[in-house]
């Protein structure tokens, strides 16, 4: 694992230690070592995590006749193979490092290279014979990659933080992006929060070229194809022994490897395979819990370890543990970001890393087989259509509103009230709104003056096309190109980085993705059991108390947070005189919403939190709105 950056020349006079400034603020990802290439054409910066190869794999690396240089952040897991099939093609290596697989492979195939490659990565691909630049970015965005264009020249690194430091990139917000975060409470792809700076999506590739850009898809999620055509009992022995390769693969490290472990059907999957290729008290597994009862999970991690034999570690936090690392949690994210589970997950990679340098998790079971409760309410949602407008619009939102604010995570109250606001939405839309903070209606309240004008509704996204699609199968792909690839792939991976601990995801391998994209939506989640498939395929491989369990997540006591221990902090950051100078925002609004929820008149833990986040973000980065 480790950080890229670099930037193609131009008739600007570019100091040359600009690419040691970009490479230093990517040292948490790559603590080890860094490298550089430069010619008159480009300049290439690599700072590196040693996983593979500690000795031999320095980068960027070069071809034999130094035509072609790489320069990767990521692993890519099937390299053996590749690594044999190329040798008989006539290559030679130098090193056993998985990198350079990449550089052989491009002299192979070219661009087409990233076909042939099972892993997850971005990475810049130099062929100063072509003087082109590619950047690529794996099928299910597991690597970040930025760029940006000026005059021709092409600037990109594995994050903001490094890339700002290009004298050609200015820091200043984006309005559309920041329209985005405030709906989504995170910016899509291919929006960064700064103008003019672009995400690579997931599953593309782009070349520049003697100054021009293309951009294209090599890869999407085959959603809705339903094609699988054997037997329920034939899906689910297909789909053990595709998991089981993943994981296999996923354990290929000369550092120690572990694994988070909450206890859910997920990471306990993963951990019951990976006995099968090692002995159970040769594997770490991790979990962190919480003294508030209500919001603690260790009981179940514990569990599991005791019934695998597991060497396992867990830590206890309090509550002002996650309240003091919000600081240091906004630093990490080089953008605005307001999933209130980095702080766990933040927490959770600094607790792992003291063990162990590579850990396994179970990021995108939940979006591959309909395990969120959303794909619940979407169905129950198809059945109020069939009631008569005086009940669905009337008597039971007015029924949800007469429940009072909750201190609990995602309450009864609370999702009751979300669920019936936004029921005569489509599908996509409606999950958007459920999981989302501020919509286009609240935005024109919340933003002042400049800002409110021209907004455009953040949640029209023209990637998707729904109408040929089932109504579930459209909200899981929309999950996993928007709130996997930029929420969930995002928190963990800046968790992790931030403590130079490298993460695999055993449920994103893209052969094992394929697959489940072509099993029916109605094996996943039968009636209103989530992840039905998953649970049969798992049955007999984990504990049957692991199959019943209800699935929590990282919650956090956000509510009560917001009109307690961080009541003042809000009230110091969204002062009139501040919030007035700043000119973002609208003061009225956002002090209606901070006295409704201190006086628990309603509960409005994601309005405010999205705002404080984006407020502590912009106090640690920065950023002009003019």
């Amino acid at each position: 694992m480790c950080g890229i950056c670099g930037y193609t020349r131009s008739h600007r006079d570019i100091p040359e230690g600009i690419i040691d400034d970009m490479k230093d603020a990517l040292v948490h990802r790559g603590p080890d070592e860094e490298g550089t290439y430069a010619d008159d054409q480009i300049v290439l910066g690599h700072r590196r995590l040693s996983i593979i190869d500690l000795e031999g794999g320095r980068q960027p690396m070069a071809s034999e006749d130094g035509r072609i240089i790489v320069v990767c952040n990521g692993e890519i897991y099937n390299y053996v193979e590749l690594r044999k099939f190329l040798e008989q093609r006539g290559h030679r290596f130098s090193s056993r490092c998985d990198t350079e697989i990449l550089v052989h492979l491009f002299e192979e195939y070219g661009i087409d290279m990233v076909r042939r490659l099972t892993g997850m990565f971005a990475m810049a691909v130099w062929d100063s014979g072509d003087r082109a630049l590619v950047l690529v970015r794996d099928r299910f965005g597991q690597k970040p990659l930025y760029y940006a264009e000026r005059d021709g020249q092409l600037i990109f690194a594995s994050e903001l933080g490094s890339l700002v430091k290009h004298p050609g990139i200015e820091k200043k917000i984006d309005k559309t992006a920041l329209s985005r975060y405030l709906a989504y409470q995170y910016v899509p792809a291919p929006f960064s929060i700064y103008e003019g700076v672009y995400k690579l999506d997931a599953g593309s590739c782009l070349e520049w070229k003697r100054g021009k850009v293309r951009t294209f898809r090599y890869w999407d999620f085959p959603v809705g194809r339903s094609n699988f055509d054997g037997t329920i009992d034939e899906c689910c022995s297909e789909l053990s022994r595709l998991l089981g390769d993943s994981v296999r693969r996923r354990l290929i490290s000369d550092v120690p490897i572990g694994v988070f472990l909450s206890g859910g059907v997920d990471s306990t999957a993963i951990v019951a395979l990976m006995a099968r290729h090692m002995p159970p008290q040769a594997i770490k597994t991790f979990s962190i819990g919480f003294t508030e009862k209500r919001f603690d999970e260790s009981a179940y991690a514990r569990s599991v370890a005791r019934y695998f034999g597991t060497a396992h570690e867990e830590e206890i936090l309090e509550g002002t543990d996650l309240i003091d690392m919000l600081p240091k949690v906004a630093e990490a994210y080089d953008e605005p970001f307001a999933d209130p589970s980095a702080i766990p997950t933040y927490l959770l990679s600094r607790f792992a890393r003291r063990h162990v340098i590579v850990a396994l998790g179970g990021d995108g079971g939940d979006e591959l087989f309909a395990g969120y409760e959303a794909f619940i309410g979407h169905r129950i949602a198809r059945l109020f259509e069939y009631l008569p407008d005086s009940l669905r619009r009337g008597v039971f939102p007015r029924l949800a509103g007469l429940f009072p604010p909750s201190d609990g995570n995602m309450s009864f109250p609370f999702a009751a009230r979300r669920f019936f606001s936004h029921l005569e939405a489509d599908s996509v839309r409606r999950n958007q709104l459920w999981l989302g903070a501020f919509d286009y209606d609240s935005q024109k309240e919340l933003l002042a003056g400049e800002f409110s004008s021209g907004l455009a509704d953040p949640f029209d996204d023209e990637r998707r096309d729904n109408e040929r699609l089932h109504y579930l199968d459209a909200v899981a792909y929309s999950y996993i190109r928007t709130y996997l690839q930029e929420d969930i792939l995002t928190k963990v991976d800046r968790a992790s980085m931030a403590h130079g601990l490298e993460v695999r995801a055993p449920f994103l391998d893209h052969e094992f993705g394929e697959f489940a994209g072509s099993i029916p939506m109605r094996w996943k989640l039968k009636g209103l059991t989530p992840k039905y498939l998953l649970k049969r395929a798992m049955s007999g491989l984990i504990p049957g108390e692991v199959l019943k369990r209800r699935k929590r997540g990282f919650a956090i006591p956000r509510s009560k947070w917001l009109r307690e221990d961080l009541g003042q902090c809000l009230r110091d950051l969204f002062t009139e005189e501040r919030v007035k100078e700043q000119g973002t925002f609208s003061y009225t609004y956002v002090r209606r919403l901070m006295e409704e929820h201190f006086d628990r008149k309603s509960d409005h833990q994601k309005e405010l939190w999205t705002l404080l986040m984006f407020e502590m973000w912009r106090g640690k980065h920065g950023g002009s709105m003019s």
